[in-house]
Protein backbone atom coordinates (compact mmCIF):
# COMPACT_ATOMS: atom_id res chain seq x y z
CA UNK A 1 0.00 0.00 0.00
CA UNK A 2 2.77 2.63 0.96
CA UNK A 3 4.28 1.47 -2.45
CA UNK A 4 1.68 1.42 -4.91
CA UNK A 5 -2.11 2.69 -3.91
CA UNK A 6 -1.39 5.16 -1.25
CA UNK A 7 1.19 7.28 -3.58
CA UNK A 8 -1.46 6.51 -6.98
CA UNK A 9 -4.33 7.94 -4.68
CA UNK A 10 -2.10 10.73 -3.27
CA UNK A 11 -1.57 12.31 -6.93
CA UNK A 12 -5.00 12.30 -7.79
CA UNK A 13 -5.87 14.12 -4.93
CA UNK A 14 -6.59 12.19 -2.22
CA UNK A 15 -6.27 13.62 1.08
CA UNK A 16 -4.64 11.21 3.83
CA UNK A 17 -4.48 11.36 7.67
CA UNK A 18 -2.52 9.70 9.73
CA UNK A 19 -3.17 8.07 13.41
CA UNK A 20 -6.91 8.27 12.67
CA UNK A 21 -9.21 5.29 13.03
CA UNK A 22 -12.73 5.54 11.34
CA UNK A 23 -15.28 4.55 14.14
CA UNK A 24 -18.69 4.76 12.29
CA UNK A 25 -20.44 5.37 8.35
CA UNK A 26 -23.57 7.43 8.16
CA UNK A 27 -25.64 6.51 5.52
CA UNK A 28 -27.83 8.57 3.48
CA UNK A 29 -30.38 7.35 0.69
CA UNK A 30 -28.29 4.76 0.31
CA UNK A 31 -24.71 6.53 0.31
CA UNK A 32 -21.91 7.10 2.33
CA UNK A 33 -22.43 10.63 3.21
CA UNK A 34 -20.25 10.93 6.41
CA UNK A 35 -17.23 8.97 8.11
CA UNK A 36 -16.79 10.04 11.79
CA UNK A 37 -13.10 9.39 12.55
CA UNK A 38 -11.02 10.16 16.04
CA UNK A 39 -7.33 10.45 16.27
CA UNK A 40 -5.62 7.71 17.54
CA UNK A 41 -4.88 8.04 21.68
CA UNK A 42 -6.64 11.38 22.05
CA UNK A 43 -10.61 12.80 22.39
CA UNK A 44 -10.45 13.99 19.28
CA UNK A 45 -12.55 13.34 16.80
CA UNK A 46 -14.16 14.76 13.67
CA UNK A 47 -15.93 14.25 10.32
CA UNK A 48 -15.13 13.21 6.80
CA UNK A 49 -17.67 14.14 4.17
CA UNK A 50 -16.26 11.78 1.15
CA UNK A 51 -16.83 11.84 -2.69
CA UNK A 52 -15.90 8.24 -2.65
CA UNK A 53 -15.98 5.85 0.34
CA UNK A 54 -14.14 2.55 0.18
CA UNK A 55 -13.96 0.33 2.94
CA UNK A 56 -10.69 -1.52 3.06
CA UNK A 57 -10.30 -2.55 6.41
CA UNK A 58 -9.32 -6.38 6.54
CA UNK A 59 -11.68 -9.48 7.28
CA UNK A 60 -12.11 -8.55 11.07
CA UNK A 61 -11.88 -4.68 11.34
CA UNK A 62 -14.53 -4.25 7.79
CA UNK A 63 -17.02 -5.59 9.01
CA UNK A 64 -16.54 -4.26 12.46
CA UNK A 65 -16.92 -0.95 11.06
CA UNK A 66 -20.38 -1.38 9.37
CA UNK A 67 -21.69 -3.00 12.37
CA UNK A 68 -20.85 0.39 14.41
CA UNK A 69 -22.39 1.93 11.84
CA UNK A 70 -25.61 -0.22 11.66
CA UNK A 71 -24.71 -1.44 8.34
CA UNK A 72 -26.62 -5.29 7.99
CA UNK A 73 -29.53 -5.01 6.10
CA UNK A 74 -28.74 -8.95 5.43
CA UNK A 75 -27.34 -9.85 8.87
CA UNK A 76 -25.15 -11.43 7.40
CA UNK A 77 -21.86 -9.39 8.29
CA UNK A 78 -19.13 -10.34 10.14
CA UNK A 79 -20.49 -14.04 9.72
CA UNK A 80 -18.56 -16.91 7.77
CA UNK A 81 -15.23 -15.36 8.38
CA UNK A 82 -12.20 -17.05 6.80
CA UNK A 83 -8.74 -15.96 7.76
CA UNK A 84 -6.84 -19.14 6.15
CA UNK A 85 -5.39 -20.25 9.60
CA UNK A 86 -1.32 -21.40 9.37
CA UNK A 87 0.81 -23.38 10.91
CA UNK A 88 4.71 -23.35 10.79
CA UNK A 89 8.10 -25.08 11.13
CA UNK A 90 11.65 -23.53 11.71
CA UNK A 91 14.22 -26.05 9.97
CA UNK A 92 17.77 -25.63 11.38
CA UNK A 93 20.63 -26.20 8.20
CA UNK A 94 24.39 -27.01 8.87
CA UNK A 95 25.44 -24.14 6.62
CA UNK A 96 24.25 -20.58 6.71
CA UNK A 97 21.03 -19.63 5.54
CA UNK A 98 20.70 -16.21 5.92
CA UNK A 99 17.04 -16.04 5.38
CA UNK A 100 16.49 -11.92 5.91
CA UNK A 101 18.52 -11.42 2.70
CA UNK A 102 16.21 -11.34 -0.69
CA UNK A 103 12.83 -11.76 -1.77
CA UNK A 104 10.49 -12.72 1.28
CA UNK A 105 8.21 -15.98 0.20
CA UNK A 106 9.57 -16.50 -3.14
CA UNK A 107 8.90 -19.84 -2.86
CA UNK A 108 5.77 -21.68 -2.79
CA UNK A 109 3.96 -25.10 -3.72
CA UNK A 110 0.38 -25.65 -4.43
CA UNK A 111 0.61 -29.53 -4.54
CA UNK A 112 -1.41 -30.13 -1.66
CA UNK A 113 -4.27 -27.88 -2.13
CA UNK A 114 -6.62 -30.21 -3.61
CA UNK A 115 -6.89 -32.88 -0.96
CA UNK A 116 -9.90 -34.78 -1.75
CA UNK A 117 -13.83 -33.33 -0.95
CA UNK A 118 -14.14 -33.81 2.89
CA UNK A 119 -10.17 -32.55 3.47
CA UNK A 120 -9.17 -29.27 4.20
CA UNK A 121 -5.94 -28.56 1.54
CA UNK A 122 -3.31 -25.89 2.10
CA UNK A 123 -0.17 -24.62 0.32
CA UNK A 124 3.42 -24.12 1.28
CA UNK A 125 5.62 -20.80 1.28
CA UNK A 126 8.76 -20.11 2.91
CA UNK A 127 8.49 -17.22 5.28
CA UNK A 128 10.98 -14.45 5.89
CA UNK A 129 13.32 -14.63 8.85
CA UNK A 130 13.56 -11.04 10.00
CA UNK A 131 14.36 -11.28 13.43
CA UNK A 132 11.79 -9.33 15.50
CA UNK A 133 9.58 -11.41 13.64
CA UNK A 134 11.03 -14.57 14.24
CA UNK A 135 11.73 -13.85 17.86
CA UNK A 136 7.98 -13.21 18.51
CA UNK A 137 7.77 -16.31 15.98
CA UNK A 138 9.88 -18.55 17.73
CA UNK A 139 8.18 -20.99 21.12
CA UNK A 140 10.66 -20.68 23.66
CA UNK A 141 11.25 -18.41 26.30
CA UNK A 142 14.19 -16.78 27.85
CA UNK A 143 17.37 -19.00 27.28
CA UNK A 144 15.94 -21.41 25.07
CA UNK A 145 14.67 -18.53 22.69
CA UNK A 146 18.20 -16.95 22.95
CA UNK A 147 19.96 -20.13 21.74
CA UNK A 148 17.19 -19.68 19.03
CA UNK A 149 18.20 -16.38 18.03
CA UNK A 150 21.77 -17.48 18.09
CA UNK A 151 21.23 -20.34 15.38
CA UNK A 152 18.69 -17.53 13.24
CA UNK A 153 20.99 -17.30 10.41
CA UNK A 154 20.98 -21.34 9.68
CA UNK A 155 17.37 -21.29 10.08
CA UNK A 156 14.38 -21.19 7.73
CA UNK A 157 10.85 -20.96 8.09
CA UNK A 158 7.94 -22.96 6.21
CA UNK A 159 4.47 -22.24 6.33
CA UNK A 160 1.18 -23.62 5.67
CA UNK A 161 -1.65 -21.32 5.07
CA UNK A 162 -5.51 -23.68 4.88
CA UNK A 163 -7.85 -22.74 2.13
CA UNK A 164 -10.46 -22.54 4.97
CA UNK A 165 -14.47 -22.00 3.84
CA UNK A 166 -14.36 -25.12 0.93
CA UNK A 167 -15.99 -27.32 2.87
CA UNK A 168 -19.70 -27.01 3.15
CA UNK A 169 -19.32 -27.62 6.37
CA UNK A 170 -17.04 -25.28 7.39
CA UNK A 171 -19.02 -21.57 8.28
CA UNK A 172 -16.17 -19.93 9.45
CA UNK A 173 -16.00 -17.52 12.31
CA UNK A 174 -17.96 -14.75 13.06
CA UNK A 175 -16.83 -11.13 14.13
CA UNK A 176 -18.84 -8.79 16.42
CA UNK A 177 -18.73 -5.44 18.38
CA UNK A 178 -18.91 -5.19 22.03
CA UNK A 179 -20.47 -2.10 23.58
CA UNK A 180 -17.84 -0.83 24.24
CA UNK A 181 -16.61 -0.79 20.55
CA UNK A 182 -13.88 -3.67 21.08
CA UNK A 183 -13.65 -6.34 18.24
CA UNK A 184 -14.10 -9.81 19.31
CA UNK A 185 -13.33 -12.61 17.13
CA UNK A 186 -14.53 -16.19 17.41
CA UNK A 187 -13.19 -18.94 15.46
CA UNK A 188 -13.86 -22.32 16.29
CA UNK A 189 -11.70 -25.54 15.08
CA UNK A 190 -12.94 -27.76 13.58
CA UNK A 191 -12.01 -31.50 13.29
CA UNK A 192 -11.45 -31.01 9.56
CA UNK A 193 -9.26 -28.42 10.64
CA UNK A 194 -6.87 -30.20 13.19
CA UNK A 195 -6.39 -32.86 10.52
CA UNK A 196 -5.25 -30.43 8.28
CA UNK A 197 -2.93 -28.86 10.70
CA UNK A 198 -1.38 -32.01 11.56
CA UNK A 199 -1.12 -33.43 7.89
CA UNK A 200 0.53 -29.93 6.90
CA UNK A 201 3.22 -30.38 9.71
CA UNK A 202 4.23 -33.66 8.56
CA UNK A 203 4.55 -32.13 4.96
CA UNK A 204 6.77 -29.40 6.15
CA UNK A 205 9.11 -31.83 8.39
CA UNK A 206 9.37 -33.98 5.18
CA UNK A 207 10.11 -31.14 2.84
CA UNK A 208 12.64 -29.85 5.13
CA UNK A 209 14.27 -33.05 6.32
CA UNK A 210 14.52 -33.90 2.48
CA UNK A 211 16.19 -30.55 1.82
CA UNK A 212 18.99 -31.10 4.35
CA UNK A 213 17.84 -29.77 7.69
CA UNK A 214 19.70 -30.95 10.74
CA UNK A 215 16.55 -30.94 12.86
CA UNK A 216 13.25 -28.89 12.99
CA UNK A 217 10.80 -27.94 15.32
CA UNK A 218 7.11 -26.59 15.39
CA UNK A 219 6.73 -22.64 16.06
Amino acid sequence: MLLTYIPDALDKGMRLFTNTVAERLIETNGKITKIEAKVTGTDTTFVIRPKVCVSACGAINGPALFLRSGINDNGLVGRRTFLHPVTGLAAIFQDPVNGWYGAPQSVSSHEFIDRGSDKIGFFLEHAPTHPVLSATASSGFGVSQQRFMQNLYRASFVIALHVDGILDSDQGGRVTVASNGRVNLSYPISAQMKEGFKESMKRMVELSLAAGAANTMTL
